[in-house]
């Protein structure tokens, strides 16, 4: 049966600048990074509030990583379920992610979706909230993003409509969907947003404080 909606979470990046794997760093005030503490887990308990199903896209060696972050959001009662992708050749940048998370939307009929990164935990519910109820408003048969803007920074999550599936599971290098939405500017639809968290993500542990 199609999905009238998805989020698709990207999660596979080196963090380089981090100096460690920033996705399990503790969250400010967590137990030590704890169930439900960690950067990655906060992000993904953000987004839970939307109720969509949940790819999560991980690096090709993370399956047991994957496993264990699953389990502890269903011991935390996270509905509904995650699904973890794991791509093979996301360490060659950003489109390789994008593209194996976008074969699995396509494959489940995927009709709209709200692209997001796994380094910003920050979004008020209320921001996704309102981009969520933007996103079910596009025609999937048809171009059209919604995008947040804050101070006139555009910002992410970013929803697309499932037209746009085809040409995310072509994406390669580190170029994201950027090519896309330039392809589509005319068709996007900008939601200007008082969240300071649509442009805030952790790229240093600095920006966890």
């Amino acid at each position: 049966m199609p999905l009238p909606a998805a989020v698709l979470l990207l999660a596979a990046g080196a963090s380089r600048r981090f100096g460690q794997d920033k996705r399990r760093a503790p969250m400010p005030g967590s137990a030590g990074g704890g169930p439900g503490g960690s950067l990655l887990e906060a992000t993904i308990r953000s987004l839970a509030i939307l109720g969509w199903p949940l790819t999560l896209v991980l690096r090709a060696d993370d399956q047991a990583y994957g496993e264990t972050l699953r389990q502890q959001l269903r011991d935390l009662g996270a509905e509904p379920p995650i699904d973890c992708v794991y791509a093979p050749d996301s360490s060659l940048g950003m489109g390789h992610s994008l593209a194996a998370g976008a074969r699995a939307l396509e494959r489940r009929g995927t009709r709209r979706l709200l692209i997001a990164l796994g380094d910003m935990p920050y979004l008020r519910r209320e921001t996704l909230t309102t981009l969520a109820a933007a996103v079910l408003d596009l025609d999937p048969d048809r171009p059209g993003v919604v995008r947040p803007r804050f101070q006139g920074q555009a910002g992410h999550p970013v929803g697309l409509s499932g037209l746009a599936l085809e040409a995310l599971t072509n994406l390669t290098g580190d170029q994201g969907a950027r090519a896309l939405l330039q392809r589509w500017t005319a068709a996007t639809r900008w939601l200007e947003v008082d969240d300071s968290g649509v442009v805030r993500d952790v790229d240093r542990p600095a920006d966890l404080n």
